[in-house]
C-alpha cells in the first residue's frame, strides 16, 4: 500500500481486513484507535506495529486509561464534528428502545450486516 501514513488512524468497520489496513495507515509513532466492536478472533501481524511504535487505543465506552481525555468520548467529538463519515457502513438502524434486539443482531451478524446504531429521537 503507498499512500501517505497518518498520525491517527480510527478503525469502525471491524473486520479483519480494515485492521490489518488501518495498522498500514499508521505512521510511524502515530496512534491507531480501534473504535469497532470485533466479534471473532483477529490475526494482526504485530512485529511492524511493535517495530514503528503505533501506539493502539481501545475506544470502548467503559475502558480510558487517562480519565481527563477518554479516548470514547474524544472519538465521539470527532464524529460529531463530522471528520468521520460512518453512513456507508451503516446497514441497521434501531431505537433506542429495541436495544435489545439491535444488539442480538449485532451478534448474529446476518449477511449484509456491518453496522448498527440506536436512534434518540
Amino acid at each position: 500500500m503507498k499512500q501517505k501514513p497518518f498520525d491517527l488512524v480510527v478503525e469502525a468497520a471491524g473486520v479483519e481486513s480494515t485492521i490489518q489496513m488501518a495498522g498500514e495507515l499508521t505512521r510511524g509513532g502515530g496512534r491507531l484507535s480501534i473504535f469497532a466492536w470485533h466479534h471473532e478472533p483477529r490475526t494482526v501481524m504485530m512485529t511492524p506495529w511493535h517495530m514503528r511504535g503505533i501506539t493502539v487505543l481501545n475506544s470502548a465506552p467503559g475502558i480510558g486509561t487517562d480519565h481527563n481525555v477518554h479516548p470514547m468520548q474524544r472519538a465521539v467529538a470527532l464524529l460529531e464534528r463530522g471528520l468521520f463519515d460512518q453512513s456507508r457502513l451503516i446497514t441497521h438502524r434501531h431505537p433506542f428502545t429495541a436495544i435489545t434486539e439491535a444488539m442480538e443482531l449485532a451478534v448474529q451478524r446476518p449477511a449484509g450486516y456491518v453496522k448498527g446504531v440506536l436512534k434518540f429521537e
